[in-house]
Formats: structure tokens, sequence, C-alpha cells
């Protein structure tokens, strides 16, 4: 993380937020799958990459649970709003 850009650290923070609003959801059984550390890790590479940060989150955490359903990927995406932004 030394390389990322200072401006970027709200972002990662916003990813890390998100991160852990997805594994506690998986723990209570809303969600079906909990993001790794490595997903988090791939976020902050496209963050550094010049990718927007919702664009990124989309990328890395809303395309994993694409394959349980349109229903989960709703989800995911809500969150990811209700985080970053329309």
């Amino acid at each position: 993380m030394s390389n990322v850009q200072s401006s970027k650290i709200e972002d990662i923070k916003r990813g890390i937020r998100l991160a852990k609003s997805l594994r506690e959801a998986a723990a209570v059984e809303e969600l079906y799958y909990s993001p790794s550390l490595r997903e988090t890790i791939a976020y902050t590479k496209l963050l550094d990459k010049q990718i927007q940060a919702k664009r990124a989150a989309e990328i890395v955490f809303a395309n994993a649970y694409d394959q349980w359903g349109e229903v989960e990927f709703r989800k995911v995406m809500d969150l990811i709003v209700s985080i970053y932004g329309e």
C-alpha cells in the first residue's frame, strides 16, 4: 500500500468498510460468500491503477457475488451504492 497515493486513503477505507460489511452479512447468512483479504488487496491495486473506487468495488466485490444470482448481486450493489453513492 506504500505505492498508493495519499489521496486514495479514503477510498481504501471505504473498500475495507465494504469488505467488513460483506463479511458480517455472510456471518449471519444474509450472503453466501465472505470476501477474502486477497480481494481487498485486489481492490486497492485497482485504485493504484487509477480505477475509480466505486468501479473497483463493483469489479472486485460485486462480480464475486454475481455467480449466486441476481438477488445476491443486487444486495452487494445496494451496499456499494450506500458506501460510495450513486
